[in-house]
């Protein structure tokens, strides 16, 4: 098993499904987007065995920038049994968003490398079209300070604020094959990404019949992890849009991502 591929994997599985402000145009107060969830916890599993989980909080209005409100938003994906064994993972993420365009003021993650830590803060300037990055990495106990520029478009989001913006899509006007593309800062670069819509599907979820958004994660420019390995994602049809399952198939089987607890109770739709 390729254990740079199992880690990468559990993080990207979390985060598509993680930036859930479940929000829509038919949940506005204004020019104000709310959120409709207060919390989600997720399972990820490979096959059978459960590799780990992760958890999204929201806090809605939390935080004013210049006398505007911003929603905070904070992820945390860990390894758990198995994949313990193989790869140690306790990621934190975190994005201070505009509640009425949804795009990042700040964002940060503090995540596990090889022998270490990496800790990111990032700062989002659309007038000057620039993201600047401030980043520490402590590996062996040693720590360097690093710092870089990132040149962005009007469109561009941070990981967790690009899922937000994706739950913001009206599906229900959405026809089948539609693409909606956003670009994703990642690392030194933003990158394009996409979701495309793939029509309405009714999925067995927590034993039960649910009718759902079925659509696909598009990453033209990852020639890595999902060329050959598309990334399917489930959403309810309910107004907030929040996914439900996640699927993709490896190479040593079906990674999957399952939404198991919903502000704090078992979920039903």
């Amino acid at each position: 098993m390729n254990l740079h591929i199992l880690k990468k994997t559990v993080i990207f599985s979390f985060i598509m499904g993680f930036a859930v402000i479940a929000n829509s145009a038919d949940y506005t107060d204004g020019d104000f987007k709310k959120m409709k969830a207060q919390s989600l916890k997720y399972k990820f599993k490979l096959g059978w065995f459960t590799l780990g989980g992760g958890m999204l909080h929201f806090e809605e209005n939390n935080l004013i920038v210049k006398n505007e409100p911003y929603h905070v938003v904070k992820a945390h994906a860990y390894t758990d049994g198995m994949a313990a064994f193989f790869t140690d993972m306790d990621d934190h993420y975190k994005s201070v968003i505009n509640n009425r365009t949804l795009k990042p003021y700040l964002s940060e993650k503090h995540v596990t490398i090889k022998n270490g830590f990496w800790d990111q803060w990032n700062s989002f300037d659309y007038n000057k079209k620039e993201i600047t990055v401030k980043a520490k990495r402590t590996k062996n106990g040693e720590k360097s300070d690093r710092a870089w520029t990132v040149k962005m478009t009007d469109d561009s989001y941070d990981i967790v604020s690009s899922f937000v913006y994706f739950m913001d899509v009206n599906w229900s006007q959405k026809h089948k094959g539609d693409t909606v593309m956003i670009m994703t800062h990642y690392d030194k670069k933003v990158y394009p990404v996409g979701v495309i819509y793939l029509g309405k599907e009714t999925i067995k979820y927590n034993d039960r019949k649910v009718n759902t958004y079925h659509t696909q994660i598009y990453l033209p420019a990852d020639k890595e992890y999902t060329v050959g390995r598309p990334v399917y994602a489930w959403l309810s049809t309910d107004g907030r849009n929040i996914p439900l399952v996640i699927q993709s198939k490896l190479a040593f089987g079906n990674a999957t991502c399952e939404l198991i607890e919903l502000d704090g109770k078992e979920p039903a739709f």
